[in-house]
């Protein structure tokens, strides 16, 4: 599967993305992908939530969210939503240099 975002700035959100997901990305001109091991695709039943209302959700799994949250935001990334504890491991949601929303989830297994 791939999923992918179009934008005005390439380098500062390649940059984003980079200190997000932790990998760099291949390749070189206008298509720049992030090869990622793992993707699941969901559909979730109740309707669209008032976080998503396009019905549309992107999380990014990390290891450390705290962590990964801080170089979020020290890459231009808003907090929408700090860290909380959820069934699953902990959640936080944070806009993009572009203003697209993205949950970011480090899912604690056990």
């Amino acid at each position: 599967m791939t999923v992918a975002v179009y934008t005005e700035n390439l380098e500062k959100l390649l940059d984003f993305y980079e200190a997000a997901l932790g990998v760099k990305p291949q390749g070189h001109g206008d298509w720049r992908p992030f090869n990622l091991a793992v993707s699941t695709f969901a559909v979730h039943a109740g309707g669209a939530p008032e976080d998503h209302p396009s019905g549309f959700n992107v999380s990014i799994e990390v290891d450390d969210i705290d962590a990964a949250l801080a170089r979020c935001e020290a890459h231009g990334a808003r907090v929408l939503e700090g860290v909380s504890d959820e069934a699953f491991g902990r959640r936080a949601v944070i806009e993009d240099p572009d203003g697209r929303t993205l949950q970011l989830l480090q899912v604690e297994m056990g």
